[in-house]
């Protein structure tokens, strides 16, 4: 990232498996505009994936992503309005799916969900810089666990 500073930007979605590869080109496209390495930018895409499918497949509402770097760190929030929390599990091998939040568990430096009035956000951060350890405290109570 070339500066300093803190960003933010949102895009809305419906709740439709086409939105998919919207919300990847909007990250992908935002994290360009903000000049966020290759790496980080390719995870972030990858992660947002994920997250959006999930609110895509088990929230099935409206879904909102929201982008927020300080220069540092960044972080990917993925709002939806069902307040079923997901559940982390370790996925078969043999199964076709369900490996979402393994690859956010694996590939994030912190991960979590945070329960709303209006539903839940599930985030993720990454370091700006392609390593661990950076953490951006949006919530005011510092929350950076899995469920």
């Amino acid at each position: 990232m070339a500066k300093k500073e803190l960003l933010e930007t949102s895009a809305e979605f419906e709740s439709d498996l086409t939105v998919v590869d919207v919300a990847r080109r909007f990250v992908g496209r935002t994290l360009e505009a903000w000049r966020f390495g290759r790496e980080v930018a390719a995870d972030a895409v990858l992660l947002t994936s994920e997250l959006v499918t999930n609110a895509v497949l088990h929230a099935r509402t409206g879904i909102r992503v929201v982008l927020h770097t300080d220069g540092t760190a960044l972080r990917v929030s993925v709002f939806d309005e069902n307040p079923r929390v997901p559940v982390y599990e370790a996925c078969p091998a043999e199964a076709t799916s369900g490996r979402g939040l393994s690859l956010v568990e694996g590939l994030a430096g912190a991960w979590g969900v945070d329960r709303l009035a209006e539903g839940k956000v599930v985030w993720f951060e990454l370091d700006g810089s392609g390593t661990d350890g950076a953490h951006i405290d949006l919530s005011g109570d510092g929350h950076r666990n899995r469920p």
